[in-house]
């Protein structure tokens, strides 16, 4: 019901050439689309750990999403992205905005958050931390 109204706002708004929805990608689709893009855009909210935010920081994308997903953490707001506040669509328009202003502005925040993903979520990184952990026990 819910993808329905989703289907018809679409179509009434005269979206249809502007919005493409993909359902089920595997892998290397989703790593196409990754690449794809300038820009990574999770508006979801009560998300509790969305893993495709990392996925983009890995594909240099700078990342934005609400204050109520659990991994907004991994954002470092103006640096690789930015977060809005959930169920505000003008303030998510807003750091949009803020995020796109200028092309230079995207690579930077993508090399970011590239870099960030190299240093604290590659499996290098998970590694070292899970050794310290295991010698601390």
């Amino acid at each position: 019901k819910y993808f329905q109204e989703i289907i018809n706002y679409i179509k009434k708004e005269y979206l249809e050439s502007l919005v493409n929805i993909k359902f089920n990608l595997d892998y290397k689709e989703s790593l196409a689309e990754y690449k794809n893009h300038d820009l990574f855009i999770l508006p979801s909210y009560g998300e509790p750990a969305a893993y495709s935010l990392v996925e983009a920081m890995a594909n240099k994308l700078p990342i934005i999403c609400s204050d109520d997903c659990g991994t907004k953490c991994y954002i470092r707001e103006g640096e690789n992205g930015c977060i809005f506040k959930h169920k505000d669509p003008i303030d998510l328009m807003a750091q949009i905005e803020q995020t796109i202003k200028t092309k230079e502005s995207i690579e930077v925040m993508g090399a970011k958050s590239f870099r960030y993903a190299q240093v604290y979520h590659s499996l290098e990184s998970f590694n070292q931390k899970f050794d310290k952990i295991l010698k601390e026990i």
